[in-house]
């Protein structure tokens, strides 16, 4: 090679150098190199810092829909491996985090200062009562209720 010459490596030869698949091919591949404050993979392309798990999906899989997030069948933050990924919505990813005992337990009536409840909640949308009547029977504005019949809060529920 001529001096100064050097071959760029590809992303997908890039992205396979900082994960270790020492295990089985069933078994989680977790990313070696830089991750998030929550443990994700992370890898830098053109200046951009991208999940490590997304661009494992592209790779192996494909493009991604807008609007759908790479989710994990193991809840092993670092694992790219592309057995253990799906493609859900926020929403779908929420409620994954809710049934696997996962969600941020300051959601919900676990946050701290809730007026409401989740039996509250329920009722409140099956309610035929106003919104000032429903404020008034649960002792929030008329404003919390309204938020909770669009769906805006207590998303989950």
């Amino acid at each position: 090679m001529p001096k100064g010459y050097y071959s760029r490596k590809t992303l997908a030869e890039r992205f396979e150098a900082k994960v270790d698949k020492r295990t089985t091919p069933e078994a989680c591949w977790p990313w070696t190199a830089h991750k998030s404050p929550a443990g994700y993979g992370q890898i830098r392309v053109n200046g951009e810092t991208l999940i490590a798990s997304r661009v494992a999906w592209e790779l192996t899989v494909g493009p991604i829909p807008a609007g759908l997030d790479v989710l994990h069948h193991c809840d092993n933050p670092p694992c790219v491996n592309p057995k253990h990924l799906f493609l859900g919505t926020d929403i779908e990813n929420q409620q994954d985090s809710v049934e696997k005992g996962r969600h941020n337990a300051n959601c919900g009536e676990g946050r701290p200062g809730a007026k409401l409840t989740v039996a509250a909640v329920k009722e409140i949308r099956k309610s035929d009562l106003s919104t000032y009547k429903l404020a008034s029977k649960f002792g929030v504005s008329r404003r919390a209720i309204r938020a909770v019949l669009d769906g805006r809060n207590w998303k989950l529920f």
